[in-house]
């Protein structure tokens, strides 16, 4: 199916944990979105595929996604191969994304800098013709680093989107991840899980709302609506009409 935003995670739970705001406000206002988790996210301590799998697929239904795919590439060895640029590519190449939200670069986990270096070479990849690949050639025009990282470093920022609206819900599908973060399954759980609650609120702040979620661009991102975009919206109850020039 064509996509209007694919993110794309290491493991089942780092796009909850990094965009699952995101997510549900673009599938609300009536996008098509998906997540495409690279590995099943096992071993860890105290999960197995089989209940990740089920929680992956109760976050899901929270997020509302319209899209979710899971590729079997090896957990705590992602490595940015030829074979996984490929298996990426092609998903790209289904799905025509016209927005891709990968990890950030910048991080400790091993697992997450791989699929930064994976999806961006799986975006360029895509476009590639006389190939034998699955689907059509295709080239996403946007991709943005989401911040989930394990470094204690502040990662660049182009843009923060505000999620207060639906924060309680990526609370909910996060807390979905009883075997990893979460254990109990509750919501105060998840606010402490990767310093959500402390993320959410320090990026809603840089942008002057209560919670956000970060994303930076490696490209210039081109302002084609002044007001909402460049300026924001006209508010002519707030904001008083220019005083006219003395002549």
């Amino acid at each position: 199916m064509t996509l209007d935003v694919l993110a794309i995670a290491a493991h089942p739970d780092d796009a909850e944990l990094g965009v699952g705001g995101t997510l549900m406000a673009l599938a609300a206002a009536g996008y098509a979105v998906g997540v495409l988790d690279l590995t099943d996210g096992e071993p860890t301590p105290r999960g197995d595929p089989a209940t990740r799998a089920r929680e992956a697929e109760a976050a899901t239904r929270l997020l509302g996604l319209d899209f979710r795919h899971r590729l079997d590439l090896p957990n705590r060895a992602l490595a940015d191969t030829p074979e996984a640029r490929v298996a990426v590519a092609e998903v790209l190449r289904e799905t025509q994304p016209q927005v891709v939200l990968a990890h950030h670069p910048d991080d400790a986990h091993p697992d997450h800098v791989a699929a930064a270096a994976i999806c961006a070479a799986a975006r360029f990849s895509a476009k590639m013709s006389r190939t034998g690949w699955r689907g059509e050639r295709w080239y996403p025009p946007r991709l943005y680093g989401f911040h989930v990282n394990h470094a204690r470093v502040q990662a660049p920022v182009t843009f923060v989107v505000d999620i207060t609206a639906v924060y309680d819900r990526k609370l909910a599908a996060i807390a979905c991840y009883a075997s990893q973060g979460t254990q109990d399954g509750s919501i105060d759980a998840a606010r402490d899980w990767m310093h959500v609650e402390t993320r959410a609120r320090h990026y809603g702040a840089l942008a002057g709302v209560r919670y956000g979620e970060a994303f930076h661009s490696p490209e210039p991102l081109v302002v084609d609506r002044l007001p909402g975009s460049l300026l924001p919206a006209r508010r002519p109850d707030v904001l008083p009409e220019p005083a006219p020039r003395d002549r």
